[in-house]
C-alpha cells in the first residue's frame, strides 16, 4: 500500500503543518491472518506565534512578538497482526527525533520531537448474528517526560457499519 496525508494542526499559539508519505506491505500467514510493516517519512513547518502567548511579563525580551518557524523531517514505522478476531500492532512515531529550537541563540537548549512507542492489541468477539464486541488495550510511552499511560477501550458495533464505544487512560506509573 502507498499513501499520503497533508495535515495542518493548531493549538494555541503552536501550529504544525506538513506532508507524510508512507509505504506498507502486507503478506499473509495462513488463511486469514495477515502481517503488515510500513515505514513512513514526514515533512514538517512548526510555527511559534509569539504574539499569542500571554506572559507574566509582558515585557519579557525573551519572548518578543512575531513568529517563528522551523523546518524538520521525521519517520514512522510499524508492524501490525491481524487474523479474523486478534489484532495487534506496535508503531515507534518520530524516529529521528528532529531537533526543534525556537531560540535566537541557537544554543543547545533547544527541544527534540521525542520518539514514542505504542502497543495495541484487541479481540474482536462476535455477540450474535451482526453484533461485535471489541476491547482493545493501547499502551503508550515515550523515551523521556511523560509517564506512560494505558487506554482500556471497548467497542460495540452493528453489522460492520455503525459502532460506538468508550475508553478510560490511566497513568501506569
Amino acid at each position: 500500500g502507498l499513501g499520503g496525508i497533508l495535515f495542518n494542526d493548531v493549538t494555541g499559539p503552536v501550529s504544525r503543518a506538513g506532508l507524510q508519505l508512507a509505504y506498507a506491505y502486507h503478506f499473509k500467514v495462513g488463511d486469514f491472518n495477515k502481517i503488515s510493516i510500513g515505514l513512513g517519512g514526514l515533512l514538517y513547518q512548526h510555527v511559534l506565534d509569539k504574539g499569542a502567548l500571554t506572559l507574566d511579563q509582558p515585557d519579557d525580551v525573551a519572548v518578543r512578538g512575531g513568529k517563528e518557524k522551523k523546518m524538520t523531517a521525521d519517520a514512522v514505522f510499524g508492524v501490525a497482526y491481524t487474523s479474523e478476531t486478534f489484532y495487534a500492532g506496535f508503531s515507534v512515531p518520530q524516529l529521528f527525533q528532529s531537533k526543534l529550537n525556537f531560540s535566537d541563540e541557537g544554543g543547545s537548549s533547544g527541544g527534540r520531537l521525542m520518539r514514542h512507542y505504542f502497543l495495541l492489541v484487541g479481540y474482536k468477539i462476535q455477540l450474535a448474528a451482526d453484533y461485535f464486541l471489541d476491547p482493545s488495550l493501547l499502551l503508550k510511552a515515550a523515551e523521556h517526560g511523560a509517564p506512560p499511560q494505558l487506554d482500556v477501550n471497548i467497542k460495540f458495533l452493528y453489522k460492520e457499519l455503525l459502532w460506538g464505544g468508550v475508553s478510560d487512560r490511566k497513568s501506569v506509573v
